[in-house]
């Protein structure tokens, strides 16, 4: 399988059983309030350096390529290396948080604010006018091994794009979606 299937393949996983919504009571409120779950800007999450640390792993993984190959794809991966910041201010990725655990001390410690948490257990079908409005549900990947390799598709997707490929406007948003399964194993 080439680097687009690979990226296709994360973004087209699908949960088997509930999906969880750890929140607190303001939250909860909100939720039923407006009938929705809204996703965040993943440059403006409460740690932003989370979406910073894919990015990140791009630049690591572009100056190891030029630093070990001699070949022609050097200038691609320095153009890249230059690229990186615009193709990122020109996409925005928007996240929303699940768990496929309805019981985690950590997600309690995190959004249940001591007495005031819920966890709101969803089944797939309550995703689906997000997923039919170019939305994808998504397994976050943890792994140093995992992430090595959505780094190297993400890589390879980008080194597609050219004012020859006419696919190349689909390209980037299809790779900043990829990057978005990247979780740092802090968070």
């Amino acid at each position: 399988m080439g680097a687009k299937e690979n990226i296709l393949a994360v973004l087209s996983e699908r949960p088997t059983g509930l999906l969880y919504h750890y929140t607190n009571g303001t939250g909860l409120f909100g939720i039923f309030r407006d009938k929705a779950i809204w996703a965040s800007s993943a440059y403006h999450l409460n740690d932003s350096n989370e979406f910073r640390y894919a990015i990140q792993l791009i630049k690591e993984e572009l100056i190891n390529r030029i630093r070990g190959e001699k070949d022609a794809r050097n200038e691609t991966y320095s153009d890249l290396l230059k690229e990186l910041d615009n193709f990122q201010s020109g996409i925005q990725v928007f996240v929303a948080s699940f768990s496929e655990e309805g019981d985690l001390l950590s997600q309690w410690l995190s959004y249940g604010n001591r007495l005031n948490g819920y966890a709101i257990g969803m089944r797939r079908a309550h995703f689906r006018p997000a997923l039919s409005n170019e939305f994808s549900l998504m397994r976050c990947r943890y792994t140093e091994e995992e992430h090595a390799h959505l780094v190297g598709d993400v890589i390879d997707i980008l080194c597609e794009i050219s004012p020859n490929n006419k696919n190349s406007d689909a390209l980037i948003p299809l790779a900043f979606a990829g990057l978005s399964a990247i979780k740092h194993s802090g968070f």
